[in-house]
């Protein structure tokens, strides 16, 4: 089944044997595309997004514990350049890479929907941990929404590790800001 948009995407529906969605195919005017491969159920099995010069741009992939993982490529298609783990309780973790796809850099992990906790760590060139930051902001979004407002108040709290390159601990620090 074909659907063109007024936009000029275009939808391209396959169906199994059975008659059921197999796989959904969509077209932009730019030239980029994206893939959704369903299961016979109708859920998500896999969506890839592709560049207009048809490279792997993302993956999207289900997990086993209820999360969803975005694998995100380089111009060449192959090289990872990040991964994105989202959870259905809003939770995310972010990793990027080195120029290698391997070696990680940096991971941004948040512990709750909110954003309110998250753990930032840094990596050096071989990949070993460097920093670990334990963030946490106020919940106190006042009136404004916003938990570092200077009218509403709020609070942060930072604790950080630094690491020597053999994994010994080589400086601590804990940093509190309040309005």
């Amino acid at each position: 089944m074909e659907v063109k948009f007024k936009d000029k995407t275009t939808g391209l529906m396959h169906f199994n044997v059975m008659g059921r969605p197999g796989k959904i195919e969509e077209q932009y005017p730019d030239g980029s595309m994206q893939l959704f491969y369903l299961r016979p159920n109708g859920s998500l099995a896999k969506r890839q997004s592709f560049r207009k010069d048809k490279t792997l741009k993302s993956e999207t992939l289900p997990a086993l514990d209820n999360t969803a993982i975005t694998t995100v490529y380089g111009a060449d298609g192959k090289t990872v350049v990040r991964t994105e783990q989202q959870w259905q309780d809003g939770a995310v973790e972010t990793v990027t890479f080195r120029q290698d796809g391997r070696t990680p850099e940096l991971r941004y992990k948040t512990l709750d929907k909110e954003g309110n906790k998250a753990t930032l760590t840094t990596y050096d060139e071989a990949g070993k941990v460097v920093t670990v930051e334990n963030i946490e902001r106020d919940g106190n979004n006042g009136s404004c929404g916003d938990p570092m407002c200077h009218e509403c108040g709020g609070e942060m709290s930072i604790s950080m590790t630094r690491y020597r390159a053999d994994g010994s601990v080589w400086v601590k620090g804990q940093w509190n800001f309040s309005y």
